[in-house]
């Protein structure tokens, strides 16, 4: 509260974080801009793109999430689990967390340890997408996740939740398919259906590798950021000094 009047901007990575800090936070809405967020892509661009042959055959389905609630991964799980026909498929989930355990203990008891693998965490983003041919997000709640944008940028269909800003960065059934949250059952019916067709599948990736190219990329980025603090007033008179804020504040509140 004693903050609030002293910002002159709150900048949001997505549409739908600007709209929770108007809603939730009670910014006003002239004051939440959209910054997009720049990652450091040059060895994800440079990836060859998956082969038809093994999409289509051997495919390596893949998540890079931290292991809990929020990014459900028992989701992937279970799509695992009822895809089980589709027996040389291979899913790999790189990330810890809290449900780590637990999800291993189902995955055992499944006599599913072949096919579905939890890595850990991955010091290498890059070689993680190398080995992965299709990739999954399956979050229950977003804002503009670096996973999803990695995973395009290493040319890879991806499939994702429509939460947050996934649906502002894929656009459904061109650079990526969307689904419902907390749907296993249409998570698998998506990766059946990128694996029953390669050639979408890598139509998708490459889509998908175009459209985030230089919407992302850090140099993007920074330029963004250094225009927009040009905009910026260098100083606010409407504003009071901080000093005497925090000693009107006080006062206010040690008043009888």
């Amino acid at each position: 509260r004693m903050l609030r009047r002293w910002i002159h901007v709150t900048i949001a990575n997505c549409h739908a974080c600007r709209a929770a800090a108007i809603e939730q936070e009670r910014a006003p809405a002239s004051q939440v801009v959209v910054m997009d967020n720049g990652i450091d892509m040059e060895n994800l661009l440079a990836l060859d793109p998956p082969s038809v042959e093994r999409i289509g055959s051997h495919p390596r389905i893949g998540m890079m999430a931290n292991l809990r609630p929020i990014k459900d991964p028992h989701s992937l799980v279970s799509a695992a689990l009822l895809l089980d026909d589709l027996r040389n498929c291979e899913f790999r989930l790189a990330g810890d967390g809290v449900l780590r355990s637990e999800l291993q203990k189902r995955i055992d008891a499944a006599g599913a340890g072949t096919a579905i693998r939890l890595l850990g965490s991955v010091e290498s983003v890059h070689e993680f997408w190398r080995e992965v041919e299709i990739g999954v997000l399956c979050s229950r709640s977003e804002g503009l996740p670096h996973a999803l944008i990695e995973g395009m940028a290493a040319g890879r269909a991806m499939i994702a939740t429509r939460v947050g800003g996934n649906s502002e960065i894929i656009e459904d059934g061109v650079t990526g398919v969307l689904i419902d949250a907390g749907d296993p059952t249409a998570l698998a019916a998506a990766i059946r259906r990128l694996v029953g067709h390669p050639d979408e599948a890598l139509r998708m990736g490459q889509a998908a590798r175009e459209a985030v190219a230089s919407r992302f990329q850090l140099e993007a980025m920074f330029r963004r950021f250094e225009e927009f603090y040009q905009r910026l007033p260098a100083t606010s008179s409407a504003l009071p000094a901080p000093r005497a804020a925090l000693e009107q504040e006080h006062s206010t509140a040690s008043a009888p």
